[in-house]
């Protein structure tokens, strides 16, 4: 469902890049017209002005929004399915990034395995947590909205962000973009828990404009900062994007 065939990345100071056309135009198209309204989904509170509804946020909203929608219903089940998280995994690995993560423990039964043959072959095994794939739908109020320089949670290890506007919708010049920041501060350079910074306390080193039909990939790193600044989009517009995270 998802295509990376033009997967671009940086890797300093820290891997990111943006892949473009990542769903059939029409695809795209009809997911973006289904996304959820702003009224079923939770404001979240601390380093952001998001509003979110996922899993975690207004679960059962949002399972009743999912599967009551036959699109959404669809791509849950490819998000969830057993291969999804070994083709992303093969994806980075093809632009030079392997984070030691084997598909081959992601069941029990491959778990084992995975043990077994590791002693026999007198090595310890390693990245024995079971990986989860899971999506957010997220929206930002093109007035103002943002969100604070930060790293993401520890147990976050890769992140896929697509934007989900209609095309012609979202002018360059609202902004939106997602920053790859720097601290200015080397206090503030190892960062693995997330605490969140000021503006004035980064760097920009690169802008990923806020496109439609694009997504954005990184690695949760000590110190893979990233943000979205102030919009600067009229009252009513709503940056809307959804988020693929691969956790433990």
């Amino acid at each position: 469902m998802l295509s990376f065939s033009q997967a671009e990345f940086r890797y300093e100071p820290y891997p990111i890049g943006v892949a473009r056309q990542v769903l059939a135009s029409d695809h795209y198209s009809e997911l973006v017209k289904n996304f959820p309204d702003i009224s079923i989904m939770k404001r979240l509170e601390g380093n952001t002005c998001k509003l979110s509804l996922s899993e975690k946020n207004h679960s059962r909203r949002y399972r009743q929004f999912v599967q009551g929608n036959p699109l959404w219903r669809d791509f849950y089940a490819y998000v969830k399915r057993n291969g999804f998280i070994s083709d992303i995994l093969g994806m980075l690995q093809k632009h030079h990034i392997d984070l030691r993560l084997s598909s081959r423990v992601a069941s029990t039964g491959d778990a084992w395995r995975h043990i077994i043959v590791s002693l026999l072959s007198g090595r310890l095994p390693y990245n024995l947590t079971r990986l989860n794939a899971r999506f957010e739908f997220s929206t930002l109020h093109g007035k103002h909205g943002y969100l604070k320089p930060h790293t993401d949670t520890p147990r976050k290890l890769i992140t896929l962000v697509i934007s989900m506007v209609e095309q012609g919708k979202w002018p360059l010049e609202y902004g939106g973009g997602t920053d790859v920041n720097r601290a200015l501060d080397s206090h503030n350079a190892y960062n693995h828990l997330n605490r969140s910074l000021e503006f004035s306390e980064v760097e920009v080193l690169h802008t990923y404009n806020f496109e439609p039909n694009q997504c954005v990939i990184f690695v949760k790193t000590f110190n893979s900062l990233h943000s979205v600044r102030p919009i600067r989009a009229p009252v009513g517009a709503l940056r809307q994007s959804l988020t693929i995270n691969i956790e433990r």
